[in-house]
């Protein structure tokens, strides 16, 4: 049960290598803790982590073990492994279906929404309050004041990155152990 959550971070992966030369620009997870700025005056922040990507999951976990990480426990891909064609990981349009509605449920929960643009990242402010003009919650969109969101140079920077993140993964014996997933 979700009672308090102090951030959602919306990391989106799986579509952003898929976009040819006009690739959409990479956000690794350190982005996003840093532009929250929870581990800065914070002990053990609850931070749901929205994602496509398992990766993303498991640099979160590895190398922001301070954080308390929440998820909703489901299939994923890595990486691109799901191509445009395979957007149900799960293979169960129901259990998607099911995973975006609590999704939906969850995030109202939040305190601050970190994102990158997505029409999935607008409604989630939705349903956050974003339209209520006495909201008190922070909307972080990682993509703000930068001028190259799709663009060429952004697949170095996805394989870099990518690579960088998946050494540290593979050189950790001892990966940090949540509880913090949700079954649905």
């Amino acid at each position: 049960k979700l009672s308090q959550c102090d951030a959602v971070f919306h990391v989106r992966r799986a579509d952003v290598t898929l976009h040819g030369s006009a690739m959409r620009r990479y956000h690794a997870i350190e982005e996003y803790v840093n532009a929250s700025g929870l581990t800065s005056h914070q002990q053990k922040p609850n931070v749901f982590l929205l994602t496509d990507d398992q990766n993303a999951i498991d640099e979160a976990e590895v190398l922001f073990p301070d954080i308390n990480w929440i998820y909703l426990d489901r299939k994923r891909h890595k990486g691109s492994s799901g191509g445009w064609e395979n957007q149900i990981p799960s293979d169960s349009p129901a259990d998607e279906v099911i995973a975006i509605l609590a999704t939906f449920q969850l995030v109202k929960k939040c305190d601050m929404l970190v994102f990158s643009t997505s029409g999935f990242a607008r409604y989630l402010k939705y349903e956050m309050g974003f339209l209520k003009r006495k909201t008190s919650r922070a909307f972080i969109n990682l993509d703000e004041g930068v001028k190259r969101v799709y663009d060429r140079s952004n697949s170095l920077l996805s394989k870099h990155v990518s690579r960088s993140r998946a050494e540290i993964l593979e050189g950790n014996t001892n990966p940090a152990k949540h509880s913090g997933s949700l079954a649905v």
